[in-house]
């Protein structure tokens, strides 16, 4: 987790006061309800909170239409709803993005926070400010799709606002999108809470960051054009994280009866996903939560993370990554481990091309009595690992590569280490990076499973205790560099 630190500043002292009063007045104008609804959303400003009732109704499903919807610094965007509603379906049409830089929440008449899920679906974009928050005890996706897709054929579009099918809405299963879908940017580091709302504190009296956060168990979901996470954090503990970037007119499809389920299979053009400046995607919790991203190139740089740890004896779910690019640079690592009793999640890959260096990598472990995580690596082209960083001159440098571990020195833990499998025409290790399955406890060390053409070495250390595969027409050929089992 990141610790929260929050710097305010004013350069001109004697524009301060007048800067206010425009943001206060802004603030009335940010979420413009239309007349597009049978019945229209109703909102009402009081100081810094604007809370926002009626929206026409269909079922459990409640639904508003909005000309422009942002929250202003520290503002808040309160949803009231009535107990029976499971899901509210919130669009912009007018011609602005969505600037989110308070908080969203979602509460019942009696003030406490609703069960229901949450969409916004805005086709000009979405901005997640720094102090962009949910308050809400549902799901939350956020889309720049054109429209939602239901059962029945209905839609319910921000492009082709109508409001009069809306009495025969039913489930919704996809996203549509348009031309030139819009960019979604994180840069929320809003207080990491507990499903109560109370802050979380460290060893240390420090409160962490935890970005758009929903609660324990949910999902939280961003699909649109490009997106951007930029020294922004996205929690789901124990739940699902879904970051899916998609070209214009594709379709992604959406299953929310039971757990949330997005599917890519139709869509033919992706876009580009990046993680910058220390972003987090979390889905750890009792049981390590699941995390999936599909894109066109995926980037994690700046010492990025995508992680998921299992705490407790539930086993942990997945992370997936689809695209035709993954790029893991600067210590920037993607992570599945278990320091409880339950199994760790495994790490799926399916690429053209992998890129880790200086210090980016993929990385499985278990440091108590569960199994560790495998790693499945496909790549179409090419794998390239490069590189090893060293932080300070007393330590070892910090390798590129893929990592499956099994307990760590000086302790003896029993869980057995995850096998890593990698197939590919080409890979190539280079300048000190490393494919490595380990063990420091009584548990196993994982195997080095290498499916692949041509394999290229260069400035990689031998080791003739390794364990290390290499599969020629099935015939499994034990060679003695890439990974150490002790």
């Amino acid at each position: 987790m990141q610790e929260l630190n929050t710097v305010q500043s004013c350069l001109v002292i004697g524009g301060c006061v007048l800067w206010q009063g425009l943001t206060a007045s802004a603030t009335q104008a940010q979420i413009i309800p239309d007349r597009t609804l049978p019945n229209p959303s109703r909102v009402t400003t009081t100081g810094n909170t604007t809370v926002i009732t009626e929206g026409s109704r269909s079922g459990s499903n409640l639904f508003h239409s909005f000309r422009a919807f942002s929250v202003s610094n520290r503002g808040t965007a309160s949803f009231n709803v009535a107990p029976e509603i499971e899901n509210i379906f919130t669009r912009v049409t007018g011609s602005t993005r969505s600037d989110i830089n308070g908080a969203i929440e979602v509460l019942q008449a009696d003030g406490t926070v609703s069960p229901a899920n949450l969409f916004l679906l805005n086709p000009n974009g979405i901005l997640f400010r720094e102090n962009a928050s949910l308050n809400i005890g549902g799901s939350f996706l956020a889309t720049t799709a054109g429209s939602f897709i239901f059962s029945n054929g209905t839609e319910f579009s921000a492009v082709n606002p109508r409001g009069n099918s809306l009495l025969t809405v039913s489930v919704p299963i996809g996203l549509q999108f348009g031309q030139n879908p819009g960019t979604i940017t994180n840069r929320s580091l809003a207080i990491l809470v507990d499903d109560a709302g109370n802050p979380v504190i460290d060893e240390a009296g420090d409160q962490l960051a935890g970005g758009l956060q929903v609660r324990t168990g949910e999902a939280i979901a961003l699909v649109g054009g490009r997106i951007n996470v930029e020294d922004g954090i996205i929690t789901a503990s124990s739940g699902q994280i879904d970051i899916g970037s998609v070209g214009e007119s594709e379709f992604v499809s959406l299953t929310i009866a039971d757990d949330w389920r997005l599917e890519y299979n139709a869509v033919q053009t992706f876009q580009d996903i990046q993680l910058v400046q220390f972003s987090i995607l979390n889905t750890s919790g009792d049981r390590g939560g699941s995390i999936q991203i599909h894109g066109d190139r995926v980037s994690l740089t700046d010492e990025s993370e995508v992680l998921s740890e299992t705490l407790g004896n539930q086993n942990g779910e997945n992370i997936f990554i689809q695209a035709s690019q993954l790029v893991l640079d600067d210590l920037s690592l993607i992570s599945s481990s278990t320091p409880g009793t339950g199994q760790g999640g495994n790490i799926t890959i399916r690429v053209d091309q992998l890129i880790a260096q200086a210090g980016g990598g993929l990385s499985t472990a278990t440091s108590a009595e569960g199994v560790g995580g495998n790693i499945d690596i496909v790549a179409t082209e090419f794998i390239v690992l490069s590189g090893a960083i060293i932080l300070q001159q007393d330590q070892l440098p910090l390798p590129s590569g893929f990592f499956s571990q099994a307990g760590f020195p000086d302790y003896r833990e029993t869980g057995n280490g995850g096998n890593i499998t990698i197939s590919t025409p080409e890979l190539r290790l280079e300048a000190g990076a490393q494919i490595s399955a380990s063990t420091f406890g009584t548990g196993n060390a994982g195997t080095v499973r290498i499916q692949a053409e041509r394999v290229e070495l260069s400035g990689v250390t031998r080791n003739p205790d390794g364990s290390v595969f290499l599969d020629d027409d099935g015939l499994p050929l034990p060679v003695g560099f890439l990974a150490t089992q002790i």
